[in-house]
């Protein structure tokens, strides 16, 4: 069985030949989004996706984000009670 997780080494060519990135919010918190959009190639959009993103949209533009996106859930109370 191969694995999904590319090892470290092929890492920052990986990045560099990507026409975009889709990145998680979890990349601001292990400090790896200055990396990531430092390593892109020129024209390369980094994307940043999840939950998170809505709480701090400015600092991930102030350090390389592109686009963010991100969904909400809406529970109603009865949800929370059937």
């Amino acid at each position: 069985m191969s694995s999904s997780i590319l090892p470290q080494e092929e890492v920052v060519d990986t990045i560099k030949a990507a026409d975009n990135l889709i990145i998680t919010g979890v990349t601001l918190l292990n400090d790896m989004l200055e990396d990531i959009s430092a390593s892109k190639k020129s024209g390369a959009e980094v994307i940043v996706v999840g939950l998170t993103v809505s709480m701090s949209p400015k600092t991930l533009f102030d350090r390389g984000a592109s686009r963010t996106r991100t969904a909400f859930i809406l529970c109603t109370r009865t949800s929370f009670w059937t």
